[in-house]
């Protein structure tokens, strides 16, 4: 059954990542796997290689081969193909 508490001391959540984004995006290129190197399909994973580098406040390029693996390479800053310069 539940139960009111009067209050409750959260810990703040940690964080765990499933991936060594650290080590993948150190600004070199990296060959990863599907099914050694992560497990999600290779688009899936290539669109969270885009978040966490944006987060971290850069970009990244990614290609896919040989069908099962797909190269990334993180850089610092905005992806320059993506910028935008509004003109009036």
């Amino acid at each position: 059954m539940a139960e009111q508490l009067e209050s409750f001391d959260f810990q703040p959540p940690r964080c765990k990542h499933l991936y060594p984004w650290d080590d993948w995006l150190n600004g070199k290129p990296w060959k990863l796997v599907h099914g050694q190197d992560f497990l999600v399909k290779i688009a899936s994973f290539q669109t969270q290689a885009s978040i966490v580098s944006r987060r971290r406040g850069g970009h990244v390029k990614t290609q896919t081969v040989a069908g099962d693996a797909f190269i990334v390479q993180f850089f610092d800053g905005p992806n320059p193909k993506r910028s935008r310069t509004l003109t009036k």
